[in-house]
């Protein structure tokens, strides 16, 4: 009876803590809802997703700003691969320190090579410039072969992988500042199909997958439930140093086993500070960039919709005099050609061909659609300041302008881009840290495969040294 006491007493501790950590995961959630929503329409906009029916598959008259800046400083803040540059700090006379730094340079960069780190990053600067906020984690990926006779599998080689993570998957506790942080999550979705691979076939039967009815979900089939997704957060704390897996509509206890720091971290966290396109000091709920300019990009889609509805408009229409029948078979005819007249006192009377047409006046429109064309200009120009996007980044320059404007164009453009820059710059070298932390913990021969270095191991020091006292001995004796 003590042993099921004690049994009961664990479970409903650990109800109450899931039960706390999900109420925590939703405040969280709820505290960024307005940002998530502003999210959405952002990558709408950025996808010109705003068509009201399918078939429309955003509005054929826009002016997609939004696009095209991104477009621009995506690729002008990240554009290659970083080379990493691991050294001893004070160039110290330690040659095992020497020989380190080059083991793990060669292995971050065969990493880096392997894991495409690049599509990674430009991911990462992407959900910077648009939700705002980017994050990548680092994994341990090892490979394990077949079960030996104790049942365990050995690791046969292993690998350290950085991955972007979705701006909505990413959850964190609250705080001003990354190092204040206690606690952050990341949102999975699994089929049930993945939750029996991840977990096992109780803890899949627990889930709730989609909208479907607890009580009705173990009597699905495999194949309808493989197209629902069940929620669940890993949830990493950093006082506890623990990972705990929850599923969002399951209280009664964990999902697995809380594990206890398993990337052995300097900082914990698997992810380095989040990457941010506009920094608040005030809090770490990400500040959107288009939504500096939002509203001069709205009305440049009203301008460009006006514009190109006078375009419709702008054609030379007119009448003409029924009675004179011959007027159409001159406007079909070819160049050069001429129509004979059989009446010719009839155009004479009517003052000729010029009295005899009348066209619709476009005066107006032109002057309308250039006055709305230069205020487009004003509109673009005014983005362009405040995203720091110069004439000479996009390669729009006036022949007329000296060489000083345009290098002052430039020099401009540089220090408006300089500080988001060095922002990515940081952030790649903090995931390229974290990476080699995990690649420090490696074993010896999945480093010298990676590196193409083979160092001795202690044993073989040893044996080596016992050999050269003995060759030692040999020769004294000699």
């Amino acid at each position: 009876m003590e042993d099921e006491e004690e049994v009961q007493e664990d479970v409903k501790d650990n109800s109450a803590d899931v039960r706390a950590r999900l109420r925590a995961i939703q405040t969280a959630q709820k505290k960024e809802d307005k940002w998530r929503d502003n999210s959405k329409e952002t990558l709408k906009t950025y996808r010109s997703e705003s068509g009201k029916s399918p078939s429309d598959n955003g509005k054929k008259d826009s002016f997609n700003i939004l696009w095209a800046n991104v477009e621009i400083k995506r690729y002008s803040l990240f554009s290659s691969t970083p080379m990493p540059d691991i050294r001893r700090r004070y160039n110290d006379d330690d040659p095992v320190g020497k020989e380190v730094s080059k083991l793990l340079s060669r292995a971050i960069s065969y990493t880096l090579d392997c894991q495409n780190f690049d599509t990674e990053m430009i991911y990462c600067v992407n959900d910077m410039l648009l939700p705002g906020r980017g994050n990548i984690r680092v994994k341990y990926m090892p490979h394990t072969g077949e079960a030996d006779e104790n049942g365990e599998e050995p690791v046969e080689y292993e690998e350290a992988g950085a991955s972007r993570v979705a701006w909505d998957k990413y959850i964190q506790g609250p705080g001003n500042r990354f190092a204040d942080v206690k606690w952050i999550a990341f949102e999975h979705e699994l089929s049930r199909k993945e939750a029996v691979k991840r977990f096992d076939e109780e803890i899949a039967d627990v889930l709730s997958y989609g909208d479907e009815d607890k009580k009705d979900k173990k009597e699905k089939t495999d194949a309808e439930t493989d197209i629902k997704k069940a929620i669940v957060y890993e949830v990493w704390d950093r006082n506890t140093k623990k990972v705990y897996w929850l599923g969002k509509n399951y209280a009664d206890d964990y999902l697995e086993a809380p594990m206890d720091d398993p990337l052995e971290l300097m900082d914990f966290y698997p992810i380095p500070p989040p990457l941010y396109a506009i920094e608040d000091p005030d809090s770490m709920i990400p500040i959107i960039e288009y939504f500096q300019y939002v509203m001069l990009a709205k009305e440049l889609e009203t301008l460009t919709r006006r514009k190109r509805k006078l375009v419709d408009m702008i054609r030379a229409r007119g009448a003409y005099d029924s009675s004179l029948a011959e007027l159409d078979t001159i406007f079909n005819e070819e160049d050069g050609m001429l129509v004979p007249l059989e009446n010719a006192t009839q155009w004479i009377d009517a003052g000729g061909i010029n009295n005899a047409i009348w066209f619709a006046p476009i005066k107006e429109m032109v002057e309308t659609y250039q006055a709305l064309s230069y205020q487009s200009n004003e509109l673009i120009s005014q983005i362009y300041q405040i995203t720091g996007i110069s004439d000479i980044v996009r390669g729009d320059t006036n022949p007329n302008e000296t060489l000083g404007a345009q290098e002052m164009k430039a020099t401009f453009a540089s220090a408006r881009f300089e500080k988001q820059k060095d922002a990515v710059e940081v952030y790649s070298r903090n995931v390229i840290r974290l990476l080699t932390e995990v690649i420090c913990d490696f074993k010896r021969e999945t480093l010298s495969v990676m590196t193409g270095l083979n160092y001795p191991t202690q044993e073989e020091q040893q044996q080596a040294q016992m050999a050269m006292q003995q060759m030692q001995q040999q020769m004294q004796q000699m």
